[in-house]
């Protein structure tokens, strides 16, 4: 047994970040980028653009390091197929190298834990040619899951991970669905959180010149949020730009309420 002293405490985050397709996930990675930390981004996205026009660009090219893994895709006659599967090896093998090299106070992320279970199914279906999509999800989902309990396992390591929201269990009450993380599967999703210190979702509100965007941190009738830090981090946090359009608080905000303690330092 240890001293709690020796414990890592609130030096490390691991975050589940849950949002909506085009809800700001990806560009609010832009405040952590002004703020000076390191970022090393997993893209199964394709949409890291976005950062250039929130991002101080002498930090962003300073800071953030990053690879796209996207399967090659070919039309044939009316439908789409991929024909060259190796994204989910190629992450894999990169992400193993990340958790098992030197402790970082580099942030691992990946953007987004949706479009990366679909490149483990596509890696499932590659390994069985014989089965079928939904006989490949529960060899996909070990997979996923695997990593994330990989990840989950590294105390040193900082770690986002973008979701969109996946819903499932309508409430015969009220009618609503519950959301969770769109990991794979209707099993995984309301697993994914137990993997994280903090689960917080994008709150968007009004719309056009009016609308606002936010980081919510507290629980609501659909979703199920928590943090590290309950009684420290508040339940909104704006996601803000300065006079020169440069991304500021949100994440920014929540990642050094989220580290700080006594006796720790932000890293």
């Amino acid at each position: 047994m240890k001293p709690f002293s020796e414990h890592h405490g609130r030096s490390a985050t691991k975050l589940c970040f849950i949002g909506d397709s085009g809800s700001g996930k990806t560009g609010a990675l832009a405040a952590l980028v002004n703020a000076g930390h390191k970022l090393a981004i997993w893209d199964f996205d394709n949409g890291l653009d976005i950062l250039w026009e929130f991002s101080d660009p002498e930090l962003l090219k300073a800071n953030v390091q990053f690879e796209t893994y996207i399967d090659k895709v070919k039309i044939q006659g009316t439908r789409t197929v991929h024909v060259k599967v190796d994204s989910a090896e190629l992450s894999t093998k990169s992400l193993n190298e990340f958790i098992n090299g030197e402790p970082t106070d580099r942030i691992m992320v990946i953007d987004s834990g949706t479009h990366w279970g679909e490149s483990l199914l596509r890696f499932a279906m590659k390994m069985n040619p014989g089965a079928t999509r939904w006989e490949s999800f529960g060899p996909a989902m070990e997979m996923q899951e695997g990593l994330l309990n990989a990840f989950h396992g590294v105390p040193w390591l900082n770690l986002i991970i973008c979701w969109h929201k996946s819903p499932q269990d309508i409430d015969p009450d009220s009618g609503l669905s519950q959301f969770y993380p769109s990991a794979l599967g209707k099993k995984l999703p309301p697993k994914v959180g137990t993997y994280f210190n903090n689960v917080i979702a994008i709150e968007s509100k009004g719309s056009g010149e009016n609308a606002t965007r936010s980081i919510r941190t507290v629980s609501g009738k659909q979703l199920e949020l928590k943090t590290s830090a309950p009684r420290s981090i508040p339940a909104e946090i704006p996601l803000a730009v300065d006079k020169n359009g440069l991304a500021q608080r949100g994440l920014a905000e929540f990642f050094r309420i989220a580290q700080t303690q006594k006796g720790s330092t932000q890293s």
